[in-house]
């Protein structure tokens, strides 16, 4: 799998194909000609493979006495859309009938008597891979100017595109901080209620507290603080009640930065419920970081060069009202722990969430071109 080589091809364009006893015609892309298929006879399925399962006895599987000569992958969905399904039962095959006629998978030979045919020593797994002039010429030219490969704007994913689209089209300026909604991947999202995971989570986290002082002192210092600066606010108590899917919490634990021996609370937002998680539902972004390379290069065009720090750099990128309850966490109030847990929630980007990194320099960004 790891090798590449180059083999002589011919390319066919306009290729149609249909069912040996139907008139529904399929249309493929460009095919790619090969001297020999890694396919045996054996793997395809006769009548007298069919009779061995009650459930596929009434399955017409025409015959021809003729080698496997076509492979249709996955970039033809219309030739493997389901038309009709005939479930598995007993440990058997499952089949399949689509635009092309009947497919049937799984075990077929229950008594693993395998025809002669199929008998064969080695395993392969065939991978075609196309090459192109154009592409080989500029690798070639990379290769004799290596600098080239430090790109500063590499290509963008779809994904990436459309984390774009999302945070341009929801930027905005509120008092005098870059506002940016969660680049969510469902416009109309729907999250279960996860609290119970929270309260869980919470409860582990005020054992730590009471054996641990100095942690518990420091822990509630970053909290107070995070509520003072307007980071956070407490949940109003006409929206404890919401149920509109949109809502999720958050559990949190705390990490000493290893060379400032600081805290810093981290958010939780790959805790899964349910099979989903807030990460699972955000576009992470592409990375918006300048390369090192480009910025040693460019101190030699002025004679002074400037660097600044961004205090809490995410903490400074807002998050609209409507995505703040995607944001929930639960917490003591002043970090008594013997009262009951209250609901918080973040009014900022935060540390934990896949896409906090790419908005924040989206925002930066964005500062800079506003005002340039």
């Amino acid at each position: 799998m790891g090798q590449e080589k180059v083999v002589d091809s011919y390319k066919l364009s306009d290729l149609e194909v249909a069912g040996l006893d139907s008139d529904n015609f399929c249309g493929l892309p460009e095919v790619f000609t090969q001297k020999s298929m890694p396919v045996h006879k054996g793997n395809i399925p006769c009548s007298k493979d069919l009779q061995r399962w009650s459930h596929l006895r009434d399955i017409k599987m025409p015959e021809i006495n003729a080698d496997v000569d076509l492979l249709i992958g996955t970039n033809v969905p219309q030739a493997l859309e389901p038309w009709e399904v005939v479930h598995a039962a007993n440990g058997g095959p499952y089949a399949i009938k689509t635009i092309l006629g009947w497919t049937v998978n799984g075990p077929l030979r229950g008594d693993n008597q395998i025809s002669d045919q199929c008998l064969q020593p080695d395993i392969t797994v065939n991978r075609i891979s196309v090459a192109r002039l154009d592409e080989l010429w500029e690798n070639q030219l990379k290769v004799d100017f290596p600098e080239n490969l430090q790109d500063e704007q590499p290509g963008q994913s779809r994904e990436d595109k459309r984390f774009i689209e999302s945070v341009s089209e929801s930027a905005k300026i509120i008092d005098g901080h870059y506002s940016i909604g969660l680049p969510v991947r469902q416009k109309y999202l729907k999250m279960p209620n996860n609290k119970s995971v929270a309260e869980q989570r919470a409860l582990s986290l005020k054992r730590r507290l009471n054996k641990d002082p100095s942690f518990c002192s420091d822990y509630i210092a970053f909290m107070t603080k995070m509520l003072a600066d307007g980071y956070a606010e407490r949940v109003p108590a006409e929206h404890l009640t919401c149920r509109d899917g949109r809502v999720w919490y958050l559990p949190h634990h705390g990490v000493y930065h290893p060379k400032k021996k600081k805290l810093q609370v981290v958010y939780d937002c790959g805790a899964t419920f349910q099979g989903t998680s807030l990460n699972s539902q955000l576009f992470q972004g592409p990375d918006l970081t300048n390369l090192l390379v480009g910025v040693l290069t460019r101190f030699r065009k002025e004679p002074v060069a400037l660097m600044a720090d961004i205090e809490a750099m995410f903490h400074q990128v807002r998050v609209p009202a409507e995505d703040s309850d995607l944001l929930r966490f639960l917490w003591w109030p002043d970090g008594d722990c013997s009262q009951e847990l209250v609901e918080y929630r973040m009014m900022v980007h935060l540390f934990g969430a896949t896409s906090s990194p790419s908005c924040a320099c989206f925002a930066l960004r964005k500062c800079a071109e506003d005002n340039q």
